[in-house]
């Protein structure tokens, strides 16, 4: 039984979305998830307060260590800005870790490379092996999967995880 055509009453998601699901009034469940979120973190003096808490947190852990933390870097805005708030906000010393899948862009790698040097920030590249990338991206797109780049996920979960184990690091910003 395929489902009425609806549009979110708050933002702009469908029913093209898969998942989706409305309540009565028709709001739907990821507005809904952003509501939640939204009190667990708000960004008022409270949310303010807890993240101080974290951060502190984050600090006490990594006192005996090199590190403070693990933050995946990209060469995008998100990673380069979260890098940015890590060491320049927060006072965080962090190991910048960058996981290579062989499909960066050139552009994606001089901006890392400027961002860590400007920041003094430590940062590691993590490498696939080329041959089974490629073959696993291929297999995705010959199965027709939703999410081509789930060995990419795949990847950076690994590459963080993995240098936080490896430099004895709590935790890791993504």
């Amino acid at each position: 039984m395929e489902k009425d055509y609806q549009i979110c009453t708050r933002c702009i998601i469908d029913t093209s979305v898969p998942g989706v699901s409305f309540d009565d009034c028709g709001v739907c469940n990821h507005c809904k998830l952003q509501d939640k979120l939204d009190q667990v973190y708000s960004l008022d003096e409270k949310g303010k307060k807890h993240q101080q808490e974290i951060i502190g947190k984050i600090r006490r852990s990594g006192k005996n260590n090199k590190y403070d933390c693990i933050a995946g870097i990209s060469g995008g805005r998100d990673s380069t800005y979260n890098l940015y708030l890590t060491k320049k906000k927060w006072g965080l010393r962090q190991l910048a870790v960058h996981f290579d899948d062989g499909f960066g862009n050139p552009t994606a790698a001089e901006n890392m490379k400027k961002t860590t040097k400007e920041l003094g920030v430590d940062m590691i590249t993590v490498s696939s092996e080329w041959r089974e990338t490629q073959n696993l991206r291929i297999a995705l797109l010959e199965s027709s999967t939703p999410d081509i780049e789930q060995d990419a996920d795949i990847g950076i979960a690994t590459a963080l995880y993995g240098s936080a184990v490896k430099y004895g690091v709590k935790y890791a910003l993504l």
